[in-house]
């Protein structure tokens, strides 16, 4: 008896009127379908039956198995409702993706020649593709819109790589416009674009003819949120937006501009997402407050159900339709931080989580293949946070860096730690955070925004305080002398046992405290306020500066610090502040050292100064993210954090970036198999 193993994939075989469904009225290239047909009728001689074969085809694709896998590094900077990755399959069912780079660059990556290749589409200075949307032509060629900011200014893009090389072209270059852009292409395979405009807040939409541009449209009055668009079987267009609280949907398809409010109280960040369907029925995926809503007008009349209750998904989800008019919908579950996925298959919404791993589902975008199976490309974030704001730890296995977390709105907190190896998020809190200090690794605090203060003791975060105004600072001499400032002047004192609040003597915000005991504290703020704690009383101090001061840290009572606006840096020896040649202009933030001749100091464009005792220096920090602050155990292990989620290390030769966000993809997709057959 002989052995031998074939290796094909396989797909299942639809009907014609099934491809038009899926391809937009296009029907794919039947390009290697017939040695796959050949193949499978061979089977049919060794006990096997064509339809056998493609029932268990179909049973692995639809199966609740998800194939995942990374494809490369995506920037760390994210809002709320900006589309970061997009997917588009093509007639071959390959896949092609367009994504921000970690360097603000367009990029595209496709499997189409059997594994993942990446490769710059656009990489000008200083920001490029924070929106950007993919769709694939009749030629499986890519058609990708995207953001430019030049200086102060959003242009709406376009890049093609018709040709095999990429073309790039300026399409609108209005005031702010460009932005939350999705793009579509018609029967002739001219592309069609939604963006948003900020100056005038309108929904513009620009298309292309014969390779030349229409003068762009203003559709609408629109708010900042993510614009859609398809494009019909008749090249009529349809686009799903937001006005205010209202979900609105425009059509052109009676000749002129038409629109209908879908729902009228959706409440914040809707991120509407559209698809047709073969008989150019509309389906949109929208979030109202917390739940994930679905809306069609399959029946002639609009009718919207609940997806996903709670998920608080904000935009990160998008829709696709399959052959037999059921919706796909990938969504970023902001509960739990997962990929999730759901479909009406069955004619109720089923829910799937996919991937779960770290912080992942947000830009999530999905597609659909010609033989039914699920393709989303999406963001893992190893720490996720709009910006750090403060770092402190036990020792150089136990850092903590928190910050403002980002969901449906920047203002919850977030809390990652560092063992010694990797970076995990931990604990989200109710409101952002600013400042962290602990006494030991099982007594930590954590201050931030509406006088909220929360304490870990080694096992778990609790509140410790509730007030009112924001707090920016915290540092203690020990665990029952802890010291808080935050807006209007406010202190705050822990004794072990309550918080109290102090008598500043000032209305100034104050940004930072540091002390050399319990009796030698400092507070800074702005307008070059210091303030001096000698054990019983607050008293002013004299600055010689007016600029707004955000750090303080010293390594005696006669060798202090003090950071902020314009590059300001003041010294205090004990008896008076003077002010130190900075050599920047940048706005400095944070500052910590391990010794009066090692000290660092951090701030805005990802400025990163030294001090050697002397002079300080400007240190090449390879970032130009905002650097809030810094913290280290040693002279050789120091860490900044700021910005995008950024986290910096220093190990005494060079600063290296810690964390990055990757640009992952799942896909229900049958993988090649080798099936036996047996010869007799």
């Amino acid at each position: 008896m002989d052995y031998r193993k074939i290796g094909f994939g396989l797909k299942n075989e639809v009907s014609s009127a099934s491809k038009l469904a899926i391809a937009g009225g296009r029907e794919p290239r039947m390009k290697g379908n017939l040695i796959r047909l050949c193949v499978l009728l061979s089977l049919t001689l060794v006990g096997y039956t064509l339809a056998d074969t493609i029932a268990n085809a179909t049973s692995s694709a639809l199966g609740s198995g998800w194939s995942i896998s990374t494809i490369d590094d995506v920037d760390l900077g994210y809002y709320v409702h900006h589309s970061y990755t997009s997917l588009a399959v093509d007639g071959e069912d390959n896949i092609h993706i367009s994504y921000r780079g970690p360097d603000y660059d367009l990029r595209y990556a496709t499997n189409e020649n059997g594994g993942w290749l990446t490769e710059t589409v656009y990489d000008v200075t200083p920001r490029v593709a924070r929106e950007n949307s993919i769709a694939v032509d009749s030629n499986d060629r890519p058609h990708i819109s995207f953001s430019y900011r030049d200086g102060s200014n959003e242009n709406l893009m376009y890049a093609n790589n018709v040709t095999g090389t990429w073309v790039v072209e300026t399409v609108d270059n209005g005031l702010s416009v460009g932005m939350e852009s999705d793009i579509a292409l018609d029967g002739d395979d001219n592309a069609h674009i939604s963006h948003w405009q900020w100056n005038g807040s309108d929904l513009r939409y620009s298309a292309s003819e014969s390779g030349e541009w229409n003068l762009p449209e203003e559709i609408d009055d629109a708010s900042w949120d993510r614009t859609s668009i398809a494009v019909d079987s008749q090249d009529k267009v349809h686009l799903a937006y937001r006005l205010a609280s209202a979900l609105k949907y425009a059509t052109n398809l009676s000749g002129s501009w038409e629109m209908t409010v879908i729902d009228p109280a959706v409440g914040g960040y809707a991120g509407p997402a559209i698809a047709l369907d073969g008989n150019d029925k509309v389906y949109l995926g929208y979030s109202s407050g917390s739940d994930l809503q679905y809306a069609t007008n399959v029946s002639g009349l609009w009718v919207t159900s609940t997806v996903a209750s709670g998920a608080n998904a904000g935009a990160h989800h998008s829709i696709a339709i399959d052959n037999e008019s059921k919706a796909h919908v990938s969504y970023y579950n902001g509960n739990k931080g997962d990929l999730e996925y759901a479909n009406n298959v069955t004619g109720s919404w089923s829910t799937q989580t996919i991937d779960s791993e770290g912080d992942v589902g947000r830009s999530s975008s999905i597609a659909i293949d010609s033989a039914g199976n699920v393709h989303i490309s999406y963001r893992y974030d190893v720490v996720s946070a709009f910006s750090l704001k403060g770092v402190w730890g036990s020792s150089s296995a136990d850092i903590l860096a928190i910050g403002n977390e980002v969901k449906i709105n920047n203002s919850d907190g977030t809390i990652a730690r560092y063992d010694g190896s990797n970076w995990m998020n931990t604990r989200t809190t109710s409101e952002g955070l600013n400042a962290v200090w602990g006494s030991s690794s099982v007594d930590v605090f954590a201050v931030g925004n509406y006088g909220r203060i929360w304490h870990y003791d080694g096992s778990q975060w609790s509140e410790a305080y509730t007030g009112s105004g924001h707090l920016y600072g915290v540092w203690g001499s020990s665990s029952a002398d802890v010291f808080a400032v935050g807006s209007g002047g406010k202190i705050m004192h822990y004794d072990g046992n309550a918080w109290n609040q102090m008598d500043s003597g000032t209305t100034s915000h104050l940004y930072d405290v540091w002390g050399s005991s319990s009796a030698n504290v400092f507070a800074v703020g702005s307008g070059g306020t210091i303030l001096h704690y000698d054990g019983n009383a607050w008293n002013q101090m004299h600055s010689g500066s007016t600029a707004y001061l955000h750090g303080v840290w010293g390594s005696s009572s006669a060798n202090i610090f003090a950071v902020g606006s314009g590059g300001t840096i003041l010294h205090y020896d004990g008896n008076a502040w003077d002010q130190m040649d900075s050599g920047t202009a940048a706005q400095l933030d944070g500052i910590w050292g391990s010794s009066s001749a090692d000290v660092f100091a951090v701030g805005s464009g990802g400025e990163i100064l030294h001090y050697d005792g002397g002079t300080w220096s400007e240190m090449v920090s390879g970032t130009t993210s905002y650097l809030y602050d810094v913290w280290g155990s040693s002279p050789a292990d120091v860490f900044a954090v700021g910005s995008r989620g950024t986290i910096l290390h220093y190990d005494g030769e060079s600063w290296e970036a810690m964390v990055s966000a990757k640009l992952k993809y799942a896909t229900t997709a049958f993988q090649t198999t080798y099936l036996p057959i047996i010869f007799k």
